[in-house]
């Protein structure tokens, strides 16, 4: 699986003026595989006696649930700044009368919605309130959300 990286310009940064940015799907899979070779050196450490290989086993598998519960929390704070900004912008759609508008906002509230549940602890597409942050939940999850999705979602909102 190749890493979701994203180049973000540094101001002021003459050399490398570029950091490369890990996805929140990469860093919880790094924190995932970290956790894994803990859970393995623990086993083996207890398998062969080692004290110490299975003490640094222990760490290395906190470390791995600490790298994966950061990038939910991420994921979490980013969801919901999606489903404010959705929230807004669908309200001054209404306000201002432009069904467009309305309508991408809601899509955005919705997707935001989604984002924060995906990145709670054993989530479940039941746990949303409405069937369309299901669909989004289940869109998101798979990684297939894109263009024709929120065509999709739009044309369910009525738009």
């Amino acid at each position: 699986m190749k890493s979701k990286q994203a180049l973000i310009p540094v101001p002021g940064r003459k050399i490398a003026p570029y950091v490369q940015v890990m996805s929140i799907e990469s860093k919880r899979g790094e924190g995932a595989a970290e956790e894994l070779g803990g859970t393995i050196k623990k086993v083996a450490g207890k398998v062969l006696g080692n004290e110490q290989m299975e003490a640094e086993g222990r760490a290395k598998e906190a470390a791995g649930e600490a790298k994966q519960e950061a990038a939910k929390a991420v994921g979490r704070t980013e969801g919901k700044i999606q489903e404010v900004v959705g929230a807004v912008k669908n309200r001054i759609g209404q306000v201002i009368d432009n069904e467009q508008m309305a309508a991408e906002g809601k899509v955005k509230e919705i997707k935001g919605e989604a984002k924060q549940k995906a990145n709670e602890n054993r989530c479940s597409s039941t746990q949303l309130k409405s069937p369309r942050a299901r669909a989004s939940w289940k869109v998101l999850r798979s990684g297939i959300a894109g263009q024709g999705y929120l065509d999709d979602l739009a044309h369910q909102l009525g738009v």
